[in-house]
């Protein structure tokens, strides 16, 4: 590999991306791939993402189904796929994305479910909720736990790079009180008529209509994020850019 010249200005740096990249689950700022903002003005920099690359954002992991008649957790965001911290209006930034090529964010995981609990005279039930699953990315999103307390429900599963985890069962105590399912975790192809949301969990529920609520579903990564305006980077997709372009967005 060459090494980086002292001054890049007036020098042209192409970044080639030929393979799997993936980013992190520490915030949904996060991008599998940056092209960091230190390059020196005049510099024209070139992204050639080819054929063969996948630049994928994490998936967000599930929440936890509820702790006995509690409320079931919320599934976490995913991160986002390349980051553009470089360009201007009068140099733009150019991003090349090939035909077979794919750039996303990771998708967010499901929401937990519910509990419920029942009082009669003279007994006491409870339901826990089930765990949400883990949304699609690099690195996957992990299943929610299942509750504890009472008939538990099932764990989340979890996902995948490009599949998303099933979310958990519901639970039953004796037809008196009910435990929520956990919600999906997101990806492209969960669902015909929302193929890229994860969902919340179901909520529980008890003899006298007490019950837990349920968790929301985590929200999707990017899958570029620019920290400029839209006139700073000229992008041409021949290939699959899900989860859309941010502008004016903060990259880590």
């Amino acid at each position: 590999l060459k090494s980086r010249p002292s001054n890049t200005s007036g020098s042209k740096v192409i970044i080639h991306v030929n393979k799997d990249i993936g980013s992190n689950k520490s915030n949904e700022t996060s991008c599998a791939l940056r092209t960091g903002n230190e390059w020196e003005a005049g510099t024209e920099l070139q992204i050639d993402v080819g054929n063969e690359a996948r630049i994928l954002g994490a998936g967000g992991n599930g929440g936890n189904g509820s702790e006995g008649a509690g409320r079931g957790k919320n599934g976490k965001k995913g991160s986002s796929g390349l980051g553009i911290q470089f360009g201007t209006s009068s140099n733009k930034t150019v991003v090349n994305i090939a035909g077979s090529a794919l750039v996303t964010g990771g998708y967010g995981g499901g929401g937990g479910g519910g509990g419920g609990h029942d009082h009669d005279k003279n007994s006491e039930r409870t339901a826990s909720g089930g765990g949400g699953g883990g949304g699609a990315g690099f690195p996957p999103g992990n299943g929610g736990a299942r509750g504890e307390g009472g008939t538990r429900g099932g764990a989340g599963g979890n996902g995948s790079k490009l599949l998303s985890g099933n979310g958990g069962s519901s639970s039953n105590n004796g037809n008196e009180a009910f435990g929520g399912r956990g919600g999906h975790g997101g990806d492209h192809e969960r669902t015909a008529n929302d193929p890229h949301e994860s969902e919340d969990g179901a909520a529980g529920s008890g003899g006298e209509g007490s019950g837990g609520g349920a968790g929301e579903r985590g929200g999707d990564g990017e899958g570029i994020r620019v920290t400029g305006a839209s006139n700073t980077v000229t992008i041409n997709n021949s290939g699959t850019l899900r989860k859309g372009i941010s502008y004016n967005a903060s990259v880590t």
